[in-house]
């Protein structure tokens, strides 16, 4: 076996006969030589990764086995502890490439996936959970930060199962961003960033707000309500770290990892997560935009899970919120730094320079799909 030392600790809490190890972006490979799994750090606790192995074997169970599944320790739980009380899960690894954000085909064939995933998770059965409560209730944040046990022995973990509320959450993020414009207005003296920001913070200005009267307006929080009963599940973060390629074969399949984000909410928020890296990447080009969107409805369609006129509505309040900006500004206001880096203007000056090209494709949209 050829292994660091240090990491030893980590091995021998699990049954394999490793041939080789490697690293790879922060991780080590283990290669046993049948197989191929993947160790990395866990910020999140022993109930995160019991929910997040339960929705992926779900999509298991129905065909769907390219999902990295945490292998269980010999104490038969999922997270495992070196010497400083560091976590670590094992995960299946997949030999490939993520999606190319430029390649049409890499794009469009993630969004097919992305279509047969979400019909699989339309409907989950969390109702085992209630067995596995805790009887005093426990916050997110509390299982985010607890510890899970390596030893022999074991212990009662909470699972909690997150709802996404799209409509909160833009509420929240259109408060963020008038609360820092003012405080940037307030300051008497401002760095480039600043002025830049405040300068042309008027084009994005309106745009909160009638994101929100689109969600207002509609039957979102029927929508809401029926994913709640249905138990729809979102990944959460399906963007390309998430995707890995595998152009090996005919079937050109999607893995998918990174499932800790998956929540109980309206799917669609899936498709909007990548269509704004891409759109961003190919300065909001609106034919390959319509022909996400169109693979997502068509692979929705023949999966019989067709997309709702109150799907596509929170798309396109989606879409028209500026969160782009909304990501700039938390990332600034976080901080609070005299200086900021260069790279900061240069984020604030490239999506001024792509507003325009934005508010083309928020049009088109209108009028192709509402």
């Amino acid at each position: 076996m050829v292994c660091e030392d240090k990491n030893d600790v980590i091995f021998n809490q699990y049954d394999l006969d490793i041939n080789r190890v490697y690293r790879v972006k922060g991780a080590y490979v283990i290669d046993t030589g049948t197989e191929k799994k993947i160790l990395r750090e866990y910020r999140f606790g022993e109930g995160k990764a019991r929910l997040v192995n339960y929705i992926m074997q779900h999509l298991k169970n129905q065909g769907y086995s390219d999902v990295d599944m945490i292998c269980e320790n010999r104490s038969k739980n999922l997270i495992s502890e070196n010497q400083y009380r560091n976590r670590f899960v094992l995960r299946d690894y997949f030999e490939g490439e993520e999606c190319d954000l430029i390649s049409q085909g890499d794009i469009l064939n993630a969004v097919d996936n992305l279509a047969k995933i979400h019909t699989m998770l339309h409907s989950v059965d969390f109702s085992f959970l209630e067995s596995m409560q805790e009887e005093e209730p426990v916050s997110e944040e509390a299982d985010i930060l607890s510890a899970a046990s390596t030893k022999d022995e074991k212990r009662e973990v909470k699972i909690i199962v997150p709802t996404r509320n799209i409509k909160d959450t833009l509420y929240n993020h259109a408060r963020e961003l008038r609360r820092v414009f003012r405080y940037m207005c307030a300051k008497k003296k401002k760095n480039d960033f600043e002025v830049e920001y405040i300068k042309n913070y008027s084009m994005f200005a309106r745009q909160p707000l009638y994101a929100m009267q689109q969600l207002d307006n509609s039957d979102y929080d029927k929508l809401m309500k029926q994913v709640i009963i249905n138990g729809s599940v979102t990944h959460g973060e399906y963007t390309h770290h998430n995707i890995i390629m595998n152009k090996e074969g005919s079937n050109n399949r999607c893995a998918v990892t990174g499932f800790e984000k998956a929540s109980v909410g309206i799917q669609i928020y899936d498709l909007y997560s990548l269509l704004r890296k891409v759109m961003e990447k190919n300065n909001w080009d609106y034919d390959i935009g319509s022909k996400m969107i169109n693979t997502y409805i068509n692979t929705r369609s023949k999966e019989h899970n067709d997309v709702t006129s109150a799907e596509i509505t929170v798309l396109y309040a989606l879409i028209i919120f500026p969160e782009k900006l909304w990501k700039i500004t938390d990332y600034y206001y976080n901080r609070r730094k005299t200086w900021l880096s260069q790279k900061m203007l240069d984020k604030i000056l490239k999506l001024e320079s792509l507003e325009k090209k934005r508010e083309e494709f928020i049009k088109y949209f209108e009028g192709e799909f509402i």
